[in-house]
């Protein structure tokens, strides 16, 4: 009876054990990603990018990224260029194991944004995507991994047009689906990965705001 009691406390102690160290890991590797990301980010668009929450999934492979914010670029007025509320992304993780991290999607949800156009021609957006062009921060460990992107979308976007000639006005852009062939046929280090997910967000958003920007300055005219 003793040793039964014993070992039930035994196997109790040992779940618990085990328990801890999972929770003590994933805590870990959680803050570990999220200090990446908000250092890639930054590095890659200079301004500041930071994240409220960051959560892994272990075993199905999932990331969540809560309240993912980006400042706009100096001699903006408005407080941030991109708000999403919510990130979530799915690797693959029989590929954790390969010389390829495939990362099977990006989901971009709960969407806020803001085109900011300065003075003529110059528009935050523009601004954003050309620093990321030209950006090149040094290599770190990290980046001796390589990755590939299968897929990525966002959801229902609300956009706010602040300056030019729809000063305040605000537009909601239906959801977007994209094929992505970052990292294919070549895998690429992650600084790439997310230079390339951001210049490409940026411009669909940029194509959708500056089409129905002109599309409310023909609907402007035609009504005078």
């Amino acid at each position: 009876m003793k040793v039964m009691r014993f070992a039930g406390l035994f196997l109790l102690a040992l779940i618990i054990l085990v328990a801890g160290l999972c929770w003590a890991v994933s805590a870990n590797v959680d803050d570990m990603i999220k200090g990446t990301i908000q250092q890639k980010m930054t590095a890659l668009t200079n301004t500041e990018v930071t994240l409220a929450n960051l959560e892994t999934d272990l075993f199905s492979g999932q990331i969540v990224i809560t309240d993912l914010v980006m400042a706009n670029p100096k001699g903006y007025r408005s407080d941030h260029l991109i708000r999403l509320g919510d990130v979530r992304l799915m690797i693959d993780t029989r590929s954790l194991n390969s010389d390829v991290i495939i990362i099977e999607s990006i989901q971009l949800n709960d969407v806020d944004a803001v085109i900011e156009e300065k003075s003529i021609g110059q528009i935050n957006i523009k601004t954003l995507i050309e620093t990321v062009e030209s950006a090149d921060p040094k290599p770190e460990p990290i980046d001796l991994l390589r990755f590939r992107l299968k897929s990525y979308s966002m959801g229902e976007s609300t956009l706010h047009l602040v300056g030019g000639p729809l000063e305040d006005k605000t537009l909601v852009l239906p959801g977007v689906e994209h094929k992505s062939n970052l990292g294919s046929p070549v895998a690429l280090p992650l600084k790439d990965i997310v230079k390339g997910l951001i210049q490409g967000v940026m411009q669909g958003m940029l194509k959708e705001g500056q089409g129905m920007m002109k599309q409310g300055i023909t609907e402007g005219f035609s009504q005078k």
